[in-house]
């Protein structure tokens, strides 16, 4: 399976520290804020809603991408073994035509009766 770039990681978790320390200084505000300062009490809302948004998609980005990593490697082990399935039927195709090829070719009209009720039946059960 392979990781994410260094850097993807790198800004989630500035993003999500980010909005950690913005949850403590919010709760700190609330606190210590006067009731005469509701106008910025409402400016650090809106500016917390936005940091919100930003971080839940920054922690959908980074597991998002993960489990997405996970079943395209799975779907590429699936292919690949399909690929060696169809690869070794196509060899015993292959085989199976040559005997048939064969067989026929054996079918001479001077060859014994009971020879060639064989081969017929070796035929038919070929194709």
């Amino acid at each position: 399976m392979s990781r994410l770039p260094w850097y993807t990681l790198v800004v989630a978790l500035v993003v999500l520290v980010g909005f950690g320390w913005l949850c403590f200084e919010m709760l700190n505000a609330a606190t210590t804020l006067p009731k005469d300062e509701q106008f910025r009490w409402d400016h650090i809302v809106v500016v917390f809603n936005s940091l919100q948004t930003m971080a839940a998609a920054a922690l959908g980005v980074v597991l998002g991408t993960t489990v997405q990593q996970a079943r395209v490697d799975a779907a590429q082990s699936q292919a690949s073994a399909a690929q060696a399935k169809a690869d070794a039927n196509a060899g015993e195709a292959a085989k199976a035509d040559a005997a048939r090829k064969l067989i026929t070719g054996l079918q001479a009209p001077g060859a014994p009766a009971d020879i060639k009720e064989t081969l017929r039946a070796v035929t038919a059960a070929l194709t």
